[in-house]
């Protein structure tokens, strides 16, 4: 299994939202590692820790576009509610199943739908984000 890679592609040009971004990647990683090594006692803690970032990361989001009256807030919390339902219900298989194959079908998903929304929705609000006074002090 591949590990994912950050690259500048994925740079929405705020600095905290970045990092997230990043995290969420490293959480994903960690995830894969643990199944290419068989440890499916790893599996559901991982799960929750990337539930809880991606959860948290949204969050962060959707208060910032609100903060920038960004356009497409509503159409954006819509496809994060989406991957959240799905997220959600493919780590309750891998909890009453223990083992790697709902796992690697929660790191097919998230990772599919991690760069592909950063690269396209995420960036879609740069412009409105960038250099906003709401964003004074948090890079």
């Amino acid at each position: 299994m591949i590990q994912l890679d950050w690259s500048d592609q994925l740079s929405v040009g705020v600095a905290y939202i970045d990092a997230e971004h990043r995290a969420l990647i490293g959480a994903v990683n960690r995830l894969i590692g643990a199944i290419t090594r068989g440890e499916t006692a790893q599996l559901a803690p991982i799960l929750a820790d990337v539930l809880n970032q991606t959860r948290q990361h949204f969050a962060d989001e959707e208060r910032l576009m609100r903060a920038c009256a960004y356009p497409g807030l509503a159409a954006h919390q819509a496809e994060h509610r989406a991957l959240l339902d799905e997220l959600v219900a493919l780590s309750g298989r891998v909890e009453t199943q223990a083992t790697a194959v709902p796992a690697t079908e929660f790191v097919a998903v998230l990772s599919k739908w991690l760069m592909r929304h950063i690269i396209t929705s995420d960036r879609d609000y740069r412009p409105y984000l960038v250099g906003h006074p709401a964003l004074a002090g948090k890079g």
